[in-house]
């Protein structure tokens, strides 16, 4: 951040004397004033310079003191705010110009720091602001923190403990996710770990005819949640979910009819495909997609069925995971 005389925080110059440079200060307006040397003097902040505290010899001379804020640029102090304290006035080249602890500097910074920070050093309870000019990043709320919660660079909330906001929200830990609850009953997922993919690692023989049969979903290829199990996926977490599941069918008669349905609590069908081997009896595949809305606590099972008027159809597993079913959170 560029140096500015509006600046809060400024540096000091450790027993720094000079004088004012050539030409002088002409009157109480302009902004530019000379140095004979800007040596030493801070550049990455604004600067609170003293000028005609005393003269030459080291006599006081009151009548003639103003405090200046500005910016060092080459051995100028420029962008000058006049009269900070005393009075705006003309001074003659060589006029003695002090870096001081002085009573606007020592204001400033106590401003500053008082902007979000009570007497006792905290936070307040304002609205937090800061802003982000390379991004555009705005940050604008109430933080309260619990009990020595940390969040950390990858959004993980340290010690088991949940960050709290003044609205009675807050972002709390739910098996290994990091979520925000309590604004307006939902639950806004910031670490995503509602997904999970399960294979058959064997054959199910011999579907029943005519029968719909829960397909046996043993090998899970992910599942960071910990969601999947005995063959279900259960649902964490209110929301829209992409759900892609594939039969593959062996034995299978031609011309006769199959079926893949995903069913919510081992009821209600909310994914269907049927289809017909129009060929020489051997291998079908059967898939389907599609985007469902989910209750938290949900149970999603995958489901064949056979209608080849024989009980020699069976459901293809192994290695090369042709019977599988995926799920995962789009938005909630």
């Amino acid at each position: 951040m560029a140096a500015a005389n509006t600046d809060k925080f400024k540096k000091l110059a450790r027993r720094w004397v000079g004088s004012v440079g050539t030409g002088g200060v002409t009157d109480a307006v302009v902004t530019t004033v000379p140095l004979a040397s800007a040596t030493n003097l801070p550049t990455d902040t604004g600067v609170v310079a003293v000028i005609d505290r005393v003269d030459a010899n080291g006599a006081t001379t009151s009548d003639k003191e103003e405090t200046v804020i500005g910016v060092v640029s080459g051995s100028n102090l420029t962008s000058c705010t006049r009269g900070a304290e005393g009075t705006a006035q003309a001074h003659d080249a060589g006029a003695v110009v002090e870096i001081l602890f002085t009573n606007k500097g020592w204001g400033d910074l106590v401003d500053g720091i008082l902007a979000e920070h009570s007497q006792a050093g905290a936070h307040t309870t304002d609205t937090i602001s800061e802003k982000t000019s390379a991004t555009g990043v705005t940050v604008d709320g109430v933080l309260l923190k619990d009990g020595g919660a940390t969040l950390t660079s990858d959004l993980q909330v340290a010690d088991d403990k949940d960050i709290k906001f003044a609205s009675g929200a807050k972002i709390e830990r739910d098996t290994g996710n990091l979520k925000l609850s309590g604004e307006s009953g939902k639950d806004v997922l910031l670490a995503q770990n509602a997904r999970a993919r399960a294979y058959a690692s064997a054959n199910q023989e011999n579907l029943t005819n005519g029968a719909v049969v829960q397909v046996v979903l043993d090998t899970e290829s992910y599942d960071p949640g910990g969601d999947f199990a005995s063959n279900e996926y259960t649902v964490p977490y209110t929301g829209y979910y992409l759900i892609s599941a594939q039969v593959y069918l062996t034995s299978v008669v031609a011309l006769k009819r199959y079926a893949l349905f995903v069913k919510k609590n081992n009821g209600a069908t909310i994914l269907m495909e049927k289809s017909a081997h129009s060929g020489l009896a051997d291998y079908l595949a059967i898939q389907s997609s599609d985007i469902i809305y989910l209750g938290a606590g949900d149970t999603i099972e995958l489901y064949a069925h056979s209608n080849s008027g024989d009980n020699t159809v069976d459901v293809y597993g192994g290695a090369f995971e042709r019977t599988w079913m995926s799920i995962h959170l789009l938005s909630v």
